[in-house]
């Protein structure tokens, strides 16, 4: 589920387990599972399960006198040492056990795991013979088992007779401390599934699911899966009433055949898209969980099959009341949303956990998306401070941190932090253990901007670093050092130390000169972490309700595409601050010009004609070339302007652009330079870029 995107395009997360669940609890099997204990290695043991009902089943019995053996003493050694020499070979003679049902089942055990089905058949057979009386404790093993032997013979009707008589006994009120019948369900719609009854098989794992054992949850994707092979008839499929709402969770859920459509929703040819065209066309009153397709289409972009659905769902569930409410907020209708959200939010439970999958930050729960909604009417209400609260409650990185770094203004976000997440007088906020250290983290720059997971994970940090990237945007220098930790924040002190040379009119404009471009470089190299925008794309998207990308030929621009219909007009507070807190020019990597000016500004200093002069100019031209032309190009034309006698300008405006970086060291070192100069030079103008910056665009 894409968990980063915007609120306004995001839809909850449905859960495959969630949606067997609640199909699972319309059905009352009148049978519970019990659940297996765990080995060390967190492995379903059932030998143990066996083996401590067995024990149980026999001490109850004699304590109910259910089985009144002479000397109780010895028949329950007897038992237990036929429990624990299961089908061993040449050991010493086992005792003889106390004739009874215990017995009997020990012998069709024996026979059974040594591989001669008919012993075990045979003794399993004469259990169940005996009076009902006799056979309380064993009565639904014996069944369960010979269904076993029936499924290894692959007799599939012998096997679903036995499995159903394993159930009648729990139901007359024979023991079944292991729960072999609700595993019998199981076993039944595997008879099921081997023979294609596909819609059998779903039902009796649904109901196995609803006696508790979560088991069937994997098995009905194991369905899911099979019902879509190459030789699916969808309109079959939508046609019955098991199979169609096992496809309709598997569509919302995105699981199966269904998984990763969400990343690529506007592919037609898709296959969620394609159930939803086919179930269409069944008659409405056939169709169960119309509010699920709604938002299966919602997910997909495809809106106007989501109002369609959203009119044959029931008015008062929950899911039909959301999107609904998403509907509203689209046309821009806001009190409308927030009535429904009020509604919807009081109806869906929050999910904490699952039991058969873990859930993660990439995870967007049910409950935590509606807190985002609601944020977003916050949003278009001017309570920037309430909306960014509750998309940091919700998990909603991206919303967050668009209103934090483009909305809220300075003071605002200072109180804000100051408030949730004051600075510690030790450590800010010490990063996670990972197994794979990002690279923020190895070199001590606080979180990875390119990681939403990172940033998920430790928001205080990011937060401070971002009010702190504000500040030297606007550069307000000392205001920010208390916002970055580590080596960002000594980076930070650098580059205040250079711009306070840089500035002092009191210096010779040859250190002036110097200070500007080592800053530039150190802006060049660190940027990312001490001045760029968190998510430029976010802020232009929004803006401008257009898709944005980068051009073929420029990875720094935001270029403007085709209008975004899931995007929800900006309201006109919202929409002035942004513009306000992006100018002077909205950038997808900011640092980088920044750090251009910076050398725009101390070329400014140095004399026409030399050859550092034009190397300052070439080596920042450079950097924006490939990103920005147009923002390059004032560049080649001050080499034109003001170094066409160096050797370094005659070769730019030979070839009428930049020389390459590798050129210009050659050229400096040609020229009359004093050797120091020319190396010192070279050493600059060809400093490394993190692999971050290496891939940077406007």
């Amino acid at each position: 589920m894409s968990w980063d995107k915007p609120v306004a395009l995001a839809a909850p997360e449905f859960f495959f387990e969630l949606e067997m669940k609640r199909l699972a609890a319309e059905l009352q099997p009148g049978i519970k599972a019990v659940a297996p204990p765990v080995n060390e290695q967190f492995d379903v043991d059932y030998a143990k399960q066996t083996a401590t009902a067995d024990l149980a089943d026999f001490q109850d019995a004699l304590q109910t006198k259910r089985i009144a053996p002479p000397d109780a003493e010895a028949a329950r050694a007897a038992h237990e040492a036929r429990r624990n020499n299961m089908g061993a070979e040449d050991g010493a003679p086992l005792p003889a056990e106390f004739p009874s049902e215990f017995a009997d089942y020990h012998e069709g055990a024996a026979g059974y795991k040594e591989g001669e089905p008919d012993k075990a058949r045979a003794a399993w057979t004469r259990l169940l013979d005996r009076p009902a009386a006799e056979r309380h404790y064993r009565t639904v093993w014996a069944a369960y088992m010979l269904g076993r032997i029936a499924i290894d013979a692959k007799d599939w009707e012998e096997a679903t007779a036995a499995f159903g008589r394993a159930r009648e006994a729990v139901i007359d009120g024979f023991a079944d401390t292991p729960g072999l019948a609700s595993a019998s369900l199981g076993w039944e719609a595997f008879a099921h599934l081997e023979q294609r009854n596909f819609s059998t098989a779903a039902r009796l794992y649904l109901e196995q699911l609803a006696t508790g054992d979560l088991g069937a949850v994997h098995s009905l994707k194991a369905v899911l899966i099979s019902i879509f092979g190459e030789d699916a008839d969808l309109t079959k499929l939508a046609h019955d009433p098991v199979l169609q709402r096992l496809a309709t969770a598997g569509v919302v859920a995105e699981i199966g055949p269904f998984a990763g459509e969400l990343y690529s929703p506007e592919t037609e040819d898709n296959l969620g898209k394609k159930w939803l065209k086919a179930i269409e066309a069944v008659d409405v009153k056939q169709v169960r969980d119309a509010d699920r397709l709604a938002w299966a289409a919602y997910a997909r972009g495809s809106f106007d099959t989501a109002r369609r659905w959203l009119t044959r769902s029931d008015a008062a569930n929950p899911y039909t009341l959301w999107l609904r409410a998403k509907f509203a907020l689209r046309e821009g209708n806001v009190p409308v949303a927030a009535k429904l959200l009020g509604e919807a939010v009081r109806k869906v439970p929050p999910i904490k956990e699952l039991e058969t999958r873990p859930i993660n930050a990439y995870n967007t729960l049910a409950d935590a998306a509606l807190k985002a909604d609601f944020g977003l009417t916050r949003l278009h209400r001017g309570e920037f401070t309430s909306a960014l609260q509750l998309f940091l409650d919700a998990g909603r990185i991206k919303d967050a941190f668009y209103v934090a770094d483009a909305v809220l203004t300075i003071e605002e976000l200072k109180k804000f932090i100051e408030q949730g997440y004051p600075l510690k007088p030790q450590a800010l906020e010490a990063p996670k253990a990972t197994e794979e250290p990002n690279l923020a983290e190895s070199e001590g720059l606080g979180v990875d901007p390119t990681s939403w997971y990172d940033l998920a994970e430790r928001p205080g940090v990011a937060l401070r670093e971002m009010l702190g990237r504000r500040l030297v945007r606007l550069e307000r220098l000392a205001e920010a050092r208390p916002y970055f930790a580590g080596e960002a924040g000594k980076h930070l002190e650098e580059y205040t130390a250079l711009l306070v040379r840089a500035k002092d009119a009191k210096q010779a404009k040859a250190l002036r000169a110097a200070a500007f471009w080592e800053a530039a470089q150190l802006m060049r190299e660190y940027g990312n972490f001490l001045a760029d925008y968190y998510d430029p794309v976010t802020m232009a998207n929004r803006t401008t309700r257009r898709r944005i990308g980068a051009s073929e030929s420029s990875d720094y621009a935001l270029e403007q595409g085709e209008p975004d219909p899931t995007l929800i007009a900006l309201s006109g507070a919202e929409q002035e601050r942004v513009k306000k807190h992006s100018r002077p020019r909205l950038r997808r990597y900011y640092s980088q010009y920044l750090a251009a000016d910076l050398a725009w500004r101390g070329a400014a200093l140095m004399p026409d004609n030399e050859e550092q002069t034009a190397v300052v100019l070439n080596t920042a031209g450079s950097w924006l070339k490939i990103g920005d032309t147009d923002a390059a190009d004032r560049f080649y034309q001050a080499i034109e302007r003001r170094c066409s006698k160096t050797t370094l300008g005659r070769e730019a405006i030979k070839r009428h652009w930049f020389v390459p970086i590798a050129r210009a060291e050659e050229e400096a070192e040609a020229s009359n330079e004093p050797q120091e100069d020319a190396e010192k030079t070279a050493t600059e103008s060809t400093q490394p870029t993190s692999s971050i910056q290496s891939e940077k665009a406007e």
